[in-house]
């Protein structure tokens, strides 16, 4: 798709590292961290 007028997109960012994910959703500002093992996943 390409709508340059698309304002509902959403991006999803993933910090791995070896204990823990950090995850950043944007533009709705949101930030949590999950333990980065089959639960937390």
């Amino acid at each position: 798709m390409n709508n340059k007028n698309n304002q509902n997109e959403i991006n999803v960012g993933v910090d791995t590292g070896k204990s823990q994910l950090d995850i950043y959703i944007r533009p709705l500002d949101i930030y949590f961290t999950v333990t980065n093992n089959e639960i937390g996943i």
